[in-house]
């Protein structure tokens, strides 16, 4: 069976992010949230980005699979490098990241979602480093079982919804919040925003 098969429609319909941003807000203040971005364009990002400014972000899941171990360990340096005052090199390490991603020019690039989280100590975390590459069903479906399992390590819940989800943001191209073993069906009670009318 396709993963594309069983939609499961946004909570929010596809419209431009700043339309989108008293609902994810809402959705934010009251578990996790996801948003399905294409990779390519800018909305979902520049979502994040204001999301963040208005400090309802606990901690940060940014789908991001190529190198992911190497990508973590440089969120985890701009980090010490921010403790240490040393806001140049944090922000080079942080801008660092998904720099060789499908869209990394697209503004605000990932890098600067790093380091805007980082910088008010909010957590970023590599929710899919170990699970590996593909956009096939299968790999799409492994990679959800692999961030859904990171969710949980670091939240303490399984679930989408309640006190310890709160405030919890899931950047993903959109793909990954429909069909079989989507991230919607894997932690229950998240809610989600496409920011785009195309397939991410």
């Amino acid at each position: 069976m396709s993963h594309h098969a069983r939609r499961v429609p946004p909570d929010v319909p596809p419209k431009p992010a700043r339309l989108c941003l008293p609902h994810a807000v809402t959705f934010l203040r009251q578990g996790a949230l996801g948003i399905g971005e294409t990779h390519t364009e800018v909305h979902g990002r520049q979502l994040v980005k204001r999301l963040l400014e208005l400090r309802v972000v606990r901690r940060l899941f940014i789908e991001l699979p190529t190198y992911g171990t190497l990508q973590a360990a440089k969120v985890e340096e701009a980090r010490q490098a921010l403790a240490m005052g040393n806001k140049r090199l944090a922000q080079t390490l942080a801008r660092s990241v998904g720099a060789y991603e499908t869209g990394a020019n697209a503004e605000p690039r990932l890098g600067d979602l790093v380091y805007l989280a980082l910088a008010w100590n909010i957590p970023v975390v590599i929710a899919d480093p170990k699970s590996g590459l593909g956009h096939s069903d299968s790999a799409v479906r492994r990679r959800n079982r692999a961030t859904a399992e990171v969710y949980a390590n670091e939240t303490e819940t399984v679930r989408g919804d309640g006190a310890r989800a709160v405030g919890s943001l899931l950047l993903f191209g959109s793909d990954h919040f429909r069909g079989r073993e989507s991230l919607t069906e894997l932690i229950p009670g998240l809610k989600w925003i496409c920011t785009s009318g195309r397939r991410g």
